[in-house]
């Protein structure tokens, strides 16, 4: 079975006694997909363009850094979809996950 395992980078880096790699890496190397889920967990509805970008990139520099690649997918927290995330997203060079 495989799963897809949502993170955001502080989530894993603020435990002080788990490091990304170490979260990251087995969960990866189970075969299993890694999204990005945004650097700090904001409400995306409530970010310009230029933050959501940013969030995003800061996540995927992190999750790289961890699993040796960029995730291609990612997950908007409290699913706040809409045209202009859509195009943020889209800016940063990544897909959404199929809802």
């Amino acid at each position: 079975m495989k799963v897809v395992a949502f993170y955001g980078s502080p989530r894993v880096q603020g435990n002080t006694d788990l490091l990304i790699e170490e979260a990251l890496k087995p969960i990866r190397e189970a075969g299993h997909e890694i999204v990005n889920h945004s650097y700090t967990h904001p409400h995306f509805s409530k970010l310009d363009s230029a933050a959501i970008v940013k969030e995003i990139l800061e996540t995927q520099a992190a999750i790289e850094s961890a699993i040796g690649h960029e995730p291609r997918w990612r997950w908007t927290p409290f699913l706040e979809w809409n045209e202009h995330t859509a195009a943020a997203v889209s800016t940063a060079g990544m897909r959404h996950f199929p809802l």
